[in-house]
């Protein structure tokens, strides 16, 4: 078994085809194929079943990219090491979508845009995906809310994977509606979730089907009806012009008006948003800014 193996493995895992990892790798498809076909003859197990319609990966083989995929990310930065002290390099990806997040890495970006060579990111994802980038290397840190009841869950999942979760802010939640909305009648202060089940629920695509439930949508809001938006612009709109709901943090100073907003708190149930970080290894000095920059922001929602 060889480097250049694993990553072979590594891309056709992502590509799940051998011309595509190919393609991407600059190298023929032939010697891709012969590379994981003499891989898995030394690991006595398929790590893909070859089909009509491409490449699958067999439990096995699930098992052995987690790795591969970990071993061919350091290599990466190994070879990308920087030298060039000027250079900035940081990866974020955050499953909650909150102004105050963005923000912070605007912040970040603005600090940083005089330096002479900039590698930095910001990606979005629902939580298993935080978690894997985290676990796989792929992000340095990786933000993400959870409710009270879902805490202790969570901490084991990602102790399982050598991963810290470190609290930033316990925030409370709100509903969302639009000041015209047919359940604000009898009056803002008597308005439940529960009478809220009639109306569609607003919430963020890459949530949809998350195998880790998040921010109590398990059992608190029930309705058959669901919005599901990719951006928080779209969703502040449905709010304000339909009878559309949505639920979350209270709004950060800078975005934009809410003048048709009416945001209601709901009793004691908040979120706790927090960082997840590898427990080995220290952060890099761009990582510890953010969260720094991140935490100020954090503070203007009180």
């Amino acid at each position: 078994m060889n480097i250049q193996q694993l990553e072979y493995a590594a891309e056709a895992s992502r590509t799940l085809s051998f011309s595509a990892a190919a393609e991407n790798l600059f190298v023929s498809q032939p010697n891709i194929s012969r590379a994981i076909s003499s891989l898995e003859a030394e690991l006595g197990y398929q790590i893909f079943l070859r089909t009509n319609q491409g490449l699958i990966l067999t439990e096995e083989g699930e098992y052995f990219i987690q790795h591969a995929e970990i071993i061919a990310e350091q290599l990466r930065q190994i070879k990308g090491s920087r030298l060039d002290k000027s250079c900035r390099r940081l990866n974020i990806i955050s499953s909650f979508n909150h102004t105050a997040v963005s923000e912070a890495f605007i912040k970040l970006c603005r600090e940083y845009e005089s330096h002479k060579r900039l590698d930095i990111s910001m990606a979005s994802g629902n939580v298993k995906t935080v978690i894997n980038d985290v676990y796989l290397n792929k992000s340095h840190i990786g933000i993400t809310a959870f409710d009270d009841k879902a805490m202790a869950l969570y901490r084991e999942v990602v102790k399982a994977k050598n991963i810290s979760m470190i609290p930033l802010k316990k925030l409370h939640l709100n509903i969302n509606l639009r000041k015209e909305h047919p359940v604000l009648k009898n009056g803002i202060e008597n308005v439940t979730l529960d009478m809220l089940k009639d109306y569609a629920h607003i919430s963020y695509d890459f949530n949809r089907g998350d195998e880790y439930p998040s921010l109590l949508y398990m059992d608190m809001i029930d309705t058959y009806k669901h919005i599901f938006v990719h951006d928080k612009e779209t969703r502040r709109r449905l709010v304000s012009s339909t009878n559309a709901f949505s639920v979350g943090c209270m709004q950060h100073p800078s975005a934009n008006d809410h003048s048709n907003w009416v945001s209601i708190r709901i009793p004691e149930v908040c979120c706790n948003v927090v960082y997840l970080k590898k427990s080995t290894g220290k952060l890099p000095d761009e990582a510890l800014r953010y969260i720094e920059l991140l935490e100020q922001e954090l503070s203007s929602l009180e």
